[in-house]
């Protein structure tokens, strides 16, 4: 005889998931800083693989589908959202709309999109300098335009998830744009000591940062408005 059990629920804290976030970023920021100290101070790049593997700045190792992960949840939150106020029969299209670039976002970090922008914006502008990574000339563009574009739906938010995405914003964009531009600044002028990888190592911790910080956003969001988020997994159990 099947008989179907009490489905398994979570109620997600935004405070709880906060902390586990941040300390999980903590140690990959511990783990980035011990190979910085093996390449730059013991002339080790490498320890069985394990520098590159948790190095901030390279690609396709755990800290970059770490932070694919956060920006994919980004981009699930915000459709959640989006579909909790079109059920309501309320405006959604800005929620479902910055789930769509959040989910780009995902994809770019992943697939390194960006990074192909590089060669030509710099060709086109002839970019050295602070501006030698020339993929933060479109991308400054596009976060100005969104800002501009989503300023009244920023301005409609309650004051504490405005002020909160105000802040990850803030966060993010000093870490993946203006920091990204003293990187640029180093290496086109090939240099590479330790203020290099403090300045990128600064530089992709606030991107993290930012993301973990409008992850609680938008979890506080949700709770504010709609009561939170419960996920109810149903299970079936089978009795002979």
């Amino acid at each position: 005889m099947n008989q179907e059990s009490e489905p398994m629920e979570y109620t997600m804290d935004p405070k709880r998931i906060f902390k586990q976030l941040f300390i999980i970023t903590l140690f990959l920021l511990f783990a980035h800083v011990l190979g910085v100290i093996s390449t730059y101070y013991f002339n080790h790049d490498q320890v069985f693989g394990l520098v590159p593997l948790f190095n901030l700045n390279h690609e396709a190792n755990i800290p970059t589908f770490y932070q694919c992960f956060m920006l994919l949840a980004c981009s699930v939150f915000l459709a959640v959202i989006a579909n909790f106020h079109h059920q309501n029969g309320e405006s959604y299209f800005y929620w479902g709309s910055l789930a769509v670039i959040f989910l780009f976002l995902s994809v770019d970090e992943f697939a390194m999109l960006h990074e192909r922008l590089v060669l030509p914006f710099r060709a086109m502008f002839n970019a050295t300098g602070v501006l030698y990574f020339a993929w933060v000339i479109p991308y400054a563009v596009l976060v100005a335009l969104v800002g501009i574009l989503y300023l009244r739906f920023l301005l409609r938010l309650p004051h504490r998830t405005r002020m909160l995405f105000v802040l990850a914003g803030i966060i993010y964009v000093s870490g993946a744009l203006v920091l990204e531009m003293a990187d640029g600044y180093f290496v086109s002028k090939k240099i590479d000591n330790i203020g290099f990888a403090i300045v990128n190592t600064i530089e992709e911790y606030l991107e993290m940062f930012g993301i973990i910080v409008f992850i609680y956003a938008l979890q506080d969001y949700l709770g504010r408005t709609f009561g939170g988020l419960t996920i109810s997994i149903k299970q079936g159990t089978t009795m002979k």
